[in-house]
């Protein structure tokens, strides 16, 4: 057997010191337990590896890569073996705003840093991506109350079953394969609202491909706002230009126009150049 070696890249030494620092940081952990009590007593399950195993991707079960997990922390010594109960304990006390906070100030900027060569643009801009899809969860009353119930139906009508749902929407940049923003919401929240929360995540430059539901013009405005430009889909009953082009049915054929929103929309639009969008 031939072994490779291979150079590994400085943003990534980097990151991973960042990582360590901050999963070992006290105030990180007081921002990111439920109680203050939380993680206070002297367990094999401490924050930093809560946080590292909920980090693992696999697709055995808990109790089987817990197991791997802590005998490869062990390092060849002895262990107490770990339930997957007491898991799910230790879990619980965690805020899902760990994540979050380490993807915001840690993961985004060594991934775009400067010392990287090797970012893909398009045309010298980021290409980014966002879209939502709900979400059909585990049939767990916390999970209704949080998230909301859907209604099972078929033609006869409702057949009594209901399911929680929710919205998951993401800003995606889809060359570079990165996650920007990603956003697990109640199914009562609409998916152009949750999409105008996150283009606060944009730079100017960025250009954001999106589906028919997002060319409204508030949202358009806010990617504006941020400095983003925009490239949509249009529905055959969206903007009269489109419209027209749709009744022309013509392949090759581009317009260049002016949209107009309705006075309502007007003032909406202009009070987000003064106001920060959410």
């Amino acid at each position: 057997m031939q072994t490779i070696l291979h150079d590994i890249p400085a943003h990534l030494i980097k990151l991973t010191e960042q990582l360590r620092v901050r999963l070992r940081d006290g105030d990180f952990l007081k921002r990111h337990r439920v109680r203050p009590e939380d993680f206070t007593r002297q367990c094999q399950l401490t924050f930093p590896v809560v946080m590292l195993f909920v980090l693992q991707k696999t697709v055995k079960s808990i109790q089987r890569h817990l197991h791997e997990f802590l005998g490869e922390l062990a390092a060849g010594r002895l262990f107490e073996p770990v339930s997957a109960r007491a898991w799910t304990h230790a879990r619980a006390k965690l805020k899902h705003t760990a994540f979050i906070e380490l993807n915001q100030e840690c993961l985004l900027p060594a991934f775009y840093g400067a010392e990287r060569t090797e970012i893909q643009r398009w045309r010298g801009h980021r290409l980014l991506g966002m879209d939502s899809s709900a979400l059909r969860l585990p049939s767990q009353e916390e999970l209704g109350k949080e998230f909301g119930w859907m209604e099972s139906y078929n033609r006869k009508g409702a057949t009594g079953i209901r399911y929680p749902e929710a919205r998951l929407s993401i800003l995606y940049d889809v060359l570079n394969r990165c996650g920007l923003d990603a956003r697990l919401e109640s199914n009562r929240r609409g998916e152009v609202g949750l999409a105008m929360e996150q283009a606060a995540q944009l730079q100017p430059g960025d250009v954001v491909l999106n589906d028919q539901g997002y060319t409204g013009y508030l949202y358009l405005a806010a990617v504006r706002k941020h400095g983003g430009h925009f490239i949509a889909r249009c529905s055959t009953r969206s903007f009269l230009a489109a419209q027209e082009l749709f009744r022309l049915n013509r392949a090759n054929q581009s317009r260049v126009v002016w949209l107009h929103a309705l006075p309502q929309q007007k003032a909406q639009c202009q009070q987000l150049a003064h106001h920060e969008v959410g």
